[in-house]
């Protein structure tokens, strides 16, 4: 079926419209991908994007050690810059901005652990209000709180290749 949104449609009416059409329409379908709310969506794109695409995180705790970078990524303030229980920002949005809610901080750290440690077994885990950076045996790296509640409470890393 056609878009059919036009001008002068509010965002309410857009989100409606496409929600209706998401099922047949694979441009309606992207446009949640693309906004980025994973109570919508399914994780492995903007996991895979994270994992890739995030030079300014790495950059910038190049010259920091682990134990510092963790540090530094729980002391940000616990605010997202996107509103809502879904939609997140990417690693490198949360260390540009210097805040972020704690899965989002999270997951910037894993971007950053799995580069330096050349080791992609990691995984987030979402409990109520509580995320977690686990390791390959489980273990607890981090701990955040949340108020972000993905569709996809359990992000495994492992099968998204590492950089380069």
């Amino acid at each position: 079926p056609p878009l059919e949104i036009h001008p002068g449609m509010d965002r309410e009416a857009i989100r409606a419209r496409l929600e209706t059409i998401r099922a047949e329409n694979t441009v309606a379908d992207l446009a949640f991908y693309a906004w980025r709310d994973l109570s919508l969506t399914e994780a492995r794109p903007f996991l895979l994007a994270a994992m890739q695409r995030s030079p300014v995180v790495l950059t910038a705790t190049a010259n920091l050690g682990e134990s510092e970078c963790v540090a530094r990524l729980r002391a940000l303030p616990s605010e997202s810059i996107y509103d809502g229980a879904g939609r997140c920002a990417q690693p490198d949005e949360v260390w540009t901005f210097q805040r972020g809610d704690g899965v989002e901080r999270l997951l910037a750290l894993a971007v950053v652990l799995r580069e330096r440690r050349r080791d992609p077994r990691l995984t987030i885990a979402i409990k109520g209000q509580q995320a977690l950076l686990l390791d390959a045996d489980g273990a607890t790296l981090c701990a955040l709180p949340t108020a972000k509640q993905p569709r996809e409470t359990l992000w495994c890393l492992d099968d998204i290749p590492l950089r380069g």
